[in-house]
């Protein structure tokens, strides 16, 4: 075997591996391509809440009675 044969088998493995790392990197990187949302902080702007149509009955009573209770255990 010659030391030329060598080389250009080393050189297609090379190519090879090359070509694995950039495929490998372009499909990692493509999963950074989601929309980005910013917000001001200190204003939920989500989407709305379906129980908070439900706010201001006596739900609200019940649960801040029942915060009151556990406040006062110690």
């Amino acid at each position: 075997m010659r030391p030329a044969d060598d080389t250009s088998a080393f050189e297609g493995k090379l190519r090879k591996l090359g070509l694995a790392i950039s495929a490998t990197a372009l499909l990692a990187l493509s999963g950074c391509g989601e929309p980005v949302t910013f917000y001001k902080p200190g204003e939920y702007q989500g989407k709305t809440d379906p129980l908070l149509a439900k706010s201001g009955s006596e739900l609200d009573q019940q649960l801040s009675d029942r915060f009151e209770q556990g406040q006062a255990r110690q």
